[in-house]
């Protein structure tokens, strides 16, 4: 359950830090696709590491 919250919270600073950029860089066209592309990827990271943990 830890890990759940701790992936969950690394994803949601990762999406924010992610989003802080790409308006900085005026890419806002690239923002949904770049989001949900981190999301899954830190979703896929957070699964790993609780199926090889266990």
């Amino acid at each position: 359950m830890l890990q759940g919250l701790l992936s969950a919270i690394v994803e949601t600073l990762l999406t924010s830090v992610w989003n802080a950029v790409v308006r900085f860089l005026r890419l806002e066209n690239a923002v949904e696709l770049t989001t949900a592309i981190v999301g899954l990827s830190c979703i896929a990271i957070g699964l790993a590491a609780f199926f090889l943990d266990h």
